[in-house]
Formats: structure tokens, C-alpha cells, sequence
């Protein structure tokens, strides 16, 4: 299934249920983080695991979700053996960053420590945005920019952990060149329909207004005089603002 992704660009709420633990009347089965993210210490943040585990929770809107737990329970293990536990999940995994995916670090020093994150967006040059936590850490949240070359200092990156739905990043639908009632200078022809499917419209060097916008048309602007007389079609560039 594709759906639209919308990017956390700042640290949960302490009410957010997917970062909470259970004890605390959220829905995360992590350990408590260090230092308390929360007055009455019931919080998975500061904690790398808990905060991954809940941000792919949080995407999917499934208090149940496997990501990086050990076959058989449903709590999720240390950050260092989480691609290999989501494998035996049924989670598929790669080396190329995808939005809502989990990032997977192995310490160069000690292989049975690690550290994940999660993807936010992902750049046209293959570099990545994350977010992320880290036990025993100050701020509680984060955001760094990866590439295959820098990636987390001292740490392995092993592999990316993909979210069960296909994100797509939501492009922002741009602003009309022209708005309903522009006074406008016609420069080139256009056409008697928005589609381009009836015969061309002149009016070149006539002074018009613009009556209706209609997005997406391959002519999308119809212009005309005030008492509503249509003079045709026209794409922005036919078209001069006065």
C-alpha cells in the first residue's frame, strides 16, 4: 500500500501513546529511557530502541508492530541485533534509504552495541534526514543528515530496516501563476478549450481578465472580459500580469 508520509521534524509529545511505555498507559513494550523524558519516568525516551520502535509504531498506527523484536515476544531487542530480528520478522531490509525506514548502526568497538534511526526524507543525492534518540543522551531528540560516506561516527551502519507500507513523499502542489479576477495582457495564442482539443484562440495584445482556473487543464486559464465573454484558453506563459 503507498500513502502520503508526513516527516516528525520535532521530539513525540510526553502523551504520545507510541512513546510511552505500557506502564504508563501508552503502548510501547521498550524499556524506560535515561535520562526521564517524563516527570513520572514512564517514558521510552531517551532510548534509541524505544524511540525507533515507536516512530515505525507511530507510521503504521499498530501498537503491535514487530520491528526489532525477538522471534517468538513482543519487545524489541538491543539496537545491534534489530536487522537480523526484523528479518526473522518478515521485515524486508537493504542498504538504500526509504522514508519511514529504520537505520541500523554497529559499534566499531563493541559489536554487541548498536544504534538505530529513523528515515524522514530522503534527499535527491542519497543522503537521508533522520530522527532519533539515544540512551544516556542530551537533547532527547534529533535530526542528522546521512550519505553512504558519514555515516554515525565509531558506529557500522548494517542495513535498513523497511516499514511495512510504500511512503511516498508529498509533493506541494505549486501556487497558480495567475488569480481568479488578474487583469492580463494576452501574448500568444491559446486554445477555445482547457483541454487543447478545440481550435487555437487569439486575442494577441488584447487586455483581459481572468474568469476561472481550472488545475491540471493543459490550458488552464480562461480569460475574458468583466460581463463574462470568454476569450479562450491560455497556458501562464500567453498570459502577462498588468
Amino acid at each position: 500500500m503507498t500513502e502520503y508520509f508526513k516527516p516528525r521534524t520535532s521530539a513525540p509529545e510526553q502523551s504520545n501513546k507510541y512513546y510511552r511505555l505500557l506502564a504508563g498507559g501508552g503502548v510501547s513494550p521498550c524499556i524506560a529511557g535515561r535520562p526521564n523524558y517524563s516527570p513520572d519516568g514512564k517514558s521510552a525516551l531517551n532510548n534509541c530502541v524505544g524511540y525507533s520502535w515507536g516512530r515505525m509504531a507511530e507510521l503504521e498506527q499498530d501498537p503491535a508492530i514487530k520491528v526489532g523484536c525477538y522471534p517468538g515476544h513482543s519487545y524489541p531487542s538491543d539496537a545491534y541485533v534489530w536487522l537480523t530480528n526484523s528479518q526473522k520478522q518478515g521485515f524486508k531490509t537493504g542498504t538504500t534509504p526509504k522514508l519511514g525506514a529504520v537505520a541500523v548502526w554497529v559499534s566499531n568497538r563493541n559489536p554487541r552495541r548498536g544504534h538505530v534511526a529513523n528515515v524522514e526524507k530522503v534527499n535527491s543525492d542519497g543522503s537521508w534526514k533522520s530522527s532519533e534518540s539515544g540512551l544516556d543522551t542530551r537533547p532527547s531528540w534529533w535530526s542528522n543528515t546521512y550519505n553512504s560516506k558519514s555515516y554515525k561516527a565509531g558506529y557500522k551502519f548494517i542495513g535498513f530496516i523497511y516499514s511495512p507500507t510504500e511512503w511516498v513523499e508529498k509533493k506541494p502542489t505549486p501556487a497558480p501563476a495567475f488569480k481568479k479576477g488578474d487583469k492580463v495582457k494576452i501574448i500568444a495564442r491559446g486554445n477555445s478549450q482547457s483541454t487543447g482539443k478545440g481550435i487555437p484562440a487569439g486575442g494577441i495584445g488584447y487586455v483581459r481578465y481572468v474568469l476561472r482556473i481550472i488545475v491540471g487543464a493543459v490550458y488552464p486559464y480562461q480569460v475574458g472580459s468583466l460581463n463574462g465573454v470568454t476569450t479562450g484558453f491560455y497556458k501562464a506563459e500567453a498570459l502577462k500580469k498588468l
